[in-house]
């Protein structure tokens, strides 16, 4: 297995560092700034051979761009420290809409695992450090199967 390219997910207008969906086989060389912490540890530990099923990683950059196309201030809302405002912005965005590109780049990349049931788990670029654990924080959905 070539770790150092990325899988095939058909034709893209993107560049690598814009895509959507990363296979742990391909982005173990992205850290938690780019992937969160659980998504970068989980694709090293693929990479190493450890005993981890095969995953995706939707990296940071896609909250970004979501929040974008949704016309979304997520600086603003998380800055203000105001719980109003945060379960305002918790609101638009699931209501919000993915990019066209997205949803067929999520849904080549979760048919390449096989489109199985999966877990889908939240990660962020700062929820664990040497002083403080988040983990169990954020969001897990189990035995997700099929593309909305």
């Amino acid at each position: 297995m070539n770790l150092e390219s990325p899988i095939d997910l058909g034709p893209r207008t993107s560049s690598p560092e814009s895509r959507w969906a990363w296979r742990f086989s391909t982005c173990h060389h992205l850290n938690a700034q780019r992937l969160g912490g659980k998504g970068a540890q989980l694709a090293r530990l693929f990479a190493l051979g450890l005993p981890v099923p095969d995953g995706l990683c939707v990296p940071i950059h896609a909250m970004e761009e979501f929040a974008q196309h949704n016309g979304l201030d997520l600086d603003r809302a998380l800055g203000s420290g105001d719980a109003a405002a945060w379960a305002q912005m918790a609101e638009q965005i699931r209501a919000g809409e993915f990019p066209s590109h997205a949803i067929s780049e999520l849904a080549l990349a979760y048919e390449g695992l096989g489109a199985g049931a999966v877990a889908v788990r939240s990660s962020a670029c700062d929820e664990d450090g040497l002083s403080l654990s988040f983990a169990g924080q954020y969001s897990s959905f189990m035995y997700v199967q099929g593309v909305p």
